[in-house]
């Protein structure tokens, strides 16, 4: 079995003094002094960085040991590597709560020696106790939760928002006290224009990869939990999105390639799609037809996972304004109007759900 590196700092201590550092802060949470509660975001970072860091642990390994028992079960050898399409697609029959079955059945077929069944399997409890461990950090999170605000007011009443996610998010945004705009909690987490085009942007990227994914995570959870108002802004975005056409320059192929091309070009049919990784590169076939039919521009419509995308984009974009607007008004910031109504002179505004303050916030 392959040595696994420490996470987080927080899981170099040993498993004692881990245990007591646990039980110190959930006494701070609950019997703390005004000191101590003024402290208590620096609680909830340690907290989440240490559910976060059993969590790769337990993912590791899980990934580990489902490697060792798939391949001996299909008679593949041990270094053989494989492309990521085929990791995925073993994912769901090789699933966690599915591997205890297999190591009894590799044991049945004896398939493997006895020793390697009792080692593979002690590995296999271990993880069990982490998912445990896991646990005791959400219910650590859920305490602290308690002392917050916005928590109390807002965030508990919204469906797909977990301890863990609500620790995440005051963990890295507080009260949003350091967001004088919106625009700029956007930008950190690369919900900007900018940041939409990733790492493909020249001069690389201004915003945290790993604030991109959570707040990813955050619209994940939404969409799929249908939560109010988000849920709603989710599917008429992506109905709007399935009906517009896009007339884009034959020559910007990041635009393109990924996309559904709506006209014919050539002897490309309506409703091709477009890659330009090596094995299925039509991109540059596209050009050429284009060019032969002295066309600059082409018609394209987005896929659906494009689609999906832009959709999740346009949802969590609306979340983090909320967030941002509520958790500056509990603390009695500024709140600049959104840049629609103070330059465009719009007036409609989307209310968030279970809204502490009613919509007064301008």
């Amino acid at each position: 079995m392959q040595y696994i590196k420490p996470v987080k700092n927080i899981l170099c201590f040993k498993m004692a003094n881990l245990i007591y550092y646990i039980k110190y802060i959930e006494r701070t949470i609950i019997y703390g002094n005004q000191k101590e509660i003024k402290n208590m975001n620096e609680a909830i970072r340690m907290m989440a960085e240490g559910y976060y860091g059993y969590q790769e642990i337990r993912k590791a390994q899980y990934n580990r040991i489902r490697d060792v028992v798939r391949k001996k079960i299909e008679n593949i050898p041990m270094d053989k590597k494989e492309e990521k399409k085929e990791r995925k697609e073993y994912l769901k029959k090789f699933d966690d709560k599915k591997i205890i079955k297999y190591l009894k059945k590799l044991e049945e077929d004896d398939k493997v020696e006895k020793h390697e069944h009792k080692y593979l399997t002690k590995l296999f409890d271990i993880v069990r106790e982490t998912k445990t461990t896991e646990g005791n950090y959400k219910i650590l999170m859920m305490n602290a939760l308690k002392k917050e605000e916005i928590w109390c007011r807002w965030l508990i009443n919204i469906r797909g928002i977990s301890s863990v996610l609500g620790s995440t998010l005051l963990n890295n945004f507080g009260y949003c006290e350091d967001y004088k705009y919106v625009s700029s909690l956007w930008r950190h987490t690369g919900y900007d224009p900018d940041g939409a085009q990733g790492k493909k942007l020249e001069g690389g990227i201004h915003y945290s990869p790993e604030l991109k994914t959570f707040i990813w995570k955050i619209s994940d959870s939404l969409m799929k939990q249908r939560t109010p108002v988000y849920r709603e802004i989710y599917d008429g975005e992506k109905r709007r999105q399935k009906s517009v056409r896009y007339t884009i320059n034959i020559k910007d192929e990041r635009r393109i390639v990924g996309d559904i091309l709506d006209e014919k070009i050539g002897d490309m049919k309506k409703g091709t799609t477009i890659y330009s990784k090596k094995g299925r590169d039509n991109y540059k076939k596209l050009v050429k037809n284009a060019e032969e039919e002295g066309k600059k521009e082409v018609k394209i419509r987005l896929s659906d996972g494009h689609i999906h995308s832009r959709a999740l984009r346009k949802m969590v974009k609306v979340f983090m304004q909320h967030y941002w607007m509520i958790s500056r008004k509990m603390k009695d910031i500024e709140i600049s109007k959104p840049y629609p109504h103070e330059k465009l002179g719009h007036i409609s505004f989307i209310k968030p759900p279970f809204d502490p303050f009613d919509g007064n916030y301008f």
